[in-house]
Protein backbone atom coordinates (compact mmCIF):
# COMPACT_ATOMS: atom_id res chain seq x y z
CA UNK A 1 0.00 0.00 0.00
CA UNK A 2 1.41 3.38 -0.92
CA UNK A 3 0.51 6.08 1.56
CA UNK A 4 1.51 9.75 1.52
CA UNK A 5 3.73 10.98 4.35
CA UNK A 6 0.90 12.89 6.04
CA UNK A 7 -0.97 9.64 6.72
CA UNK A 8 1.62 8.48 9.27
CA UNK A 9 3.42 11.45 10.76
CA UNK A 10 1.63 12.86 13.77
CA UNK A 11 -1.72 11.52 14.92
CA UNK A 12 -2.62 7.90 14.11
CA UNK A 13 -5.09 7.57 11.23
CA UNK A 14 -8.27 5.52 11.00
CA UNK A 15 -6.84 3.06 8.48
CA UNK A 16 -3.19 2.39 7.69
CA UNK A 17 -0.98 -0.40 6.50
CA UNK A 18 -1.96 -2.57 9.48
CA UNK A 19 -5.62 -2.10 8.63
CA UNK A 20 -8.28 -0.54 10.82
CA UNK A 21 -6.56 -1.87 13.97
CA UNK A 22 -3.53 0.39 13.48
CA UNK A 23 -4.95 3.58 15.00
CA UNK A 24 -6.19 2.03 18.27
CA UNK A 25 -2.99 -0.04 18.62
CA UNK A 26 -0.75 2.99 18.12
CA UNK A 27 -2.88 5.19 20.36
CA UNK A 28 -3.22 2.59 23.14
CA UNK A 29 0.55 2.08 23.18
CA UNK A 30 1.51 5.75 22.68
CA UNK A 31 3.43 4.88 19.53
CA UNK A 32 4.66 7.55 17.16
CA UNK A 33 6.38 7.15 13.80
CA UNK A 34 10.01 8.19 13.53
CA UNK A 35 10.64 7.56 9.81
CA UNK A 36 9.85 10.53 7.60
CA UNK A 37 10.90 9.29 4.16
CA UNK A 38 9.62 6.50 1.90
CA UNK A 39 11.52 3.20 2.05
CA UNK A 40 10.47 1.67 -1.28
CA UNK A 41 9.84 4.06 -4.14
CA UNK A 42 7.20 6.48 -2.85
CA UNK A 43 5.81 3.99 -0.32
CA UNK A 44 6.26 3.98 3.45
CA UNK A 45 6.63 0.23 3.93
CA UNK A 46 9.31 0.01 6.64
CA UNK A 47 8.08 2.00 9.61
CA UNK A 48 10.03 2.78 12.74
CA UNK A 49 7.54 3.37 15.56
CA UNK A 50 8.32 3.93 19.22
CA UNK A 51 6.84 5.16 22.47
CA UNK A 52 10.17 6.81 23.39
CA UNK A 53 11.05 8.98 20.39
CA UNK A 54 13.43 11.02 22.55
CA UNK A 55 15.71 7.95 22.63
CA UNK A 56 15.87 7.54 18.82
CA UNK A 57 18.42 9.69 16.98
CA UNK A 58 20.20 9.94 13.64
CA UNK A 59 17.53 8.21 11.56
CA UNK A 60 18.92 7.68 8.05
CA UNK A 61 17.03 6.16 5.15
CA UNK A 62 18.87 5.23 1.99
CA UNK A 63 20.99 2.65 0.27
CA UNK A 64 20.07 -1.00 0.34
CA UNK A 65 21.28 -4.26 1.74
CA UNK A 66 22.08 -6.83 -0.93
CA UNK A 67 19.49 -7.08 -3.69
CA UNK A 68 16.59 -5.65 -1.70
CA UNK A 69 14.39 -3.00 -3.30
CA UNK A 70 13.71 -1.49 0.13
CA UNK A 71 15.82 1.35 1.50
CA UNK A 72 17.99 0.65 4.52
CA UNK A 73 16.74 2.27 7.76
CA UNK A 74 19.53 3.09 10.20
CA UNK A 75 19.17 4.76 13.58
CA UNK A 76 20.86 5.20 16.93
CA UNK A 77 19.26 4.38 20.27
CA UNK A 78 20.24 6.46 23.27
CA UNK A 79 20.40 4.87 26.67
CA UNK A 80 17.79 5.88 29.19
CA UNK A 81 19.88 6.93 32.18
Amino acid sequence: MQVPLGKYVGEPQEVGIWGSSEAPFRKDNSLGQVTDSPTRGDAFLDLLVTNASELVRDVKIGGSLGCSDHALVQFALLRDI
